[in-house]
């Protein structure tokens, strides 16, 4: 068919919701958004808060652009989360390539099963042109229904990719993202810290308190930061090994049974075919 055929796929809102699901119930297990009251009021509350559109600028994508640049070459005071950050950085761009060529590896599936029906159509043409050849027509049935069950197939095997492995990849492409995000705010904490040290030794006499005070709320800050990103990037990294190892077993199972039905099938139609005396 070709990477420029028009096959349409409808939409899947399954798929959207098990996606809401799977983050929800990983928001009502986790040890502090578990208790969130703004959580429990998102989930009990019937009525939907006002939306809020915000527009990002030419401004905020530089600013942004500049940041990141800033963030990558700032040398962390704490190794761990030096090279975790570095490591995460590479696992966004891997885990976004990921996803995208293996939606490709999907469509590739559903471009098949389109031409399996073409392929359909084609032998109830040639039955029609044949007018009553009997031996003809009963061939092309039997390598009609070959053609159908390989089209549903390719169907079933589309769909079950997209559910379980595209799916998760999808999901944790976001949730590595964010896992760099928080990151990255972690790195601004300290470029602060390091311009308030720098203050403190400047400041006058007369403000040399203020400037302390400000340098030691920065370090708490800091450190609460730190106290709380260590077990979530644990938690993260874990549930991350979890959710793609069920992936790969669930596409694994469905694709061994798809695969012994259609031998089934193929097997028999084979068979049929060589008795047929044409």
């Amino acid at each position: 068919m070709g990477v420029n055929s028009n096959v349409l796929v409808g939409d899947d809102y399954g798929e959207n919701f098990r996606a809401y699901e799977k983050f929800l119930t990983l928001c009502i297990t986790h040890p502090r958004l578990g208790h969130s009251n703004v959580l429990q009021r998102f989930l009990l509350e019937k009525e939907a808060p006002a939306k809020v559109k915000i527009r990002q600028g030419i401004l905020g994508t530089l600013t942004k652009a500049v940041d990141d640049i800033r963030t990558m070459n700032f040398k962390d005071s704490d190794n761990d989360f030096h090279n975790a950050r570095i490591n995460n950085n590479e696992n966004v761009k891997h885990m976004k390539e990921a996803a995208s060529a293996y939606q490709k590896y999907i469509d590739c599936e559903h471009r098949l099963s389109s031409a399996y029906s073409e392929i359909q159509k084609a032998l109830t043409q040639i039955v029609s042109d044949q007018g009553n050849k009997m031996k003809m027509e009963e061939l092309c049935e039997v390598m009609w229904r070959a053609a159908e069950h390989a089209s549903e197939m390719s169907h079933v095997n589309a769909t079950n990719r997209q559910r379980t492995m595209g799916a998760t990849l999808k999901l944790y492409a976001g949730y590595t993202q964010s896992q760099q995000e928080m990151l990255n705010k972690r790195v601004f904490k300290l470029m602060e810290l390091e311009k308030a040290k720098k203050n403190y030794e400047k400041a006058k006499p007369q403000k040399k308190q203020q400037a302390e005070n400000i340098m030691r709320n920065i370090e708490k800050e800091l450190s609460d930061m730190t106290a709380l990103a260590k077990p979530e990037m644990e938690r993260h990294n874990r549930q991350r090994i979890l959710a793609m190892q069920s992936a790969l077993t669930q596409v694994a199972d469905s694709e061994i049974k798809n695969a012994r039905d259609g031998l089934a099938v193929f097997t028999k139609s084979y068979s049929e075919a060589q008795k047929m005396q044409i």
